[in-house]
């Protein structure tokens, strides 16, 4: 496959599997730069909320996690564009960094906060448009839901 932006058709999950990282990437640009794609999301067709997971499984799997010096490059990496584009305080990448524990309350205001947000169209949309506000919120709330949760007493 060569390098050019995917046309914004839906894709199945064995072609996204076939591009490479950095098509994978331009795809998941193309998806979201494209209103009629959005719009199919947004009213729930199956074949473009199928596409989006599928995308985001390949660009997870395409992550090198092999080696020290890797990981903290991507920690770095992940570090600096939170700061940068989702405006993440330093105390919650250091919180990332060191994989710290949530409680099971935290994790549960969490998933109801992110549930909430995923329900409401108007707020879906906003995301995907790139609202910062939102966008930060997310990462907060998948921030907390990625942590480990403690255990009770």
């Amino acid at each position: 496959m060569s390098d050019a932006i995917p046309q914004p058709v839906t894709m199945t999950a064995e072609q996204i599997g076939a591009m490479t990282p950095e098509q994978v990437g331009a795809r998941r640009t193309a998806m979201l730069a494209d209103p009629e794609w959005r719009e199919k999301y947004l009213k729930g067709d199956v074949a473009a909320r199928t596409e989006f997971t599928e995308v985001h499984k390949r660009i997870a799997a395409a992550v090198d996690v092999g080696g020290v010096q890797a990981r903290q490059e991507q920690e770095d990496h992940l570090a600096a564009h939170l700061q940068e584009h989702a405006f993440v305080a330093p105390e919650i990448i250091q919180q990332i960094r060191e994989r710290r524990a949530v409680s099971q309350e935290e994790y549960r205001m969490a998933r109801a906060a992110k549930a909430r947000i995923m329900s409401d169209k108007a707020a879906v949309r906003k995301y995907l448009d790139g609202d910062a506000e939102l966008r930060s919120r997310m990462v907060l709330i998948n921030v907390i839901l990625s942590s480990q949760v403690t255990k009770k007493g």
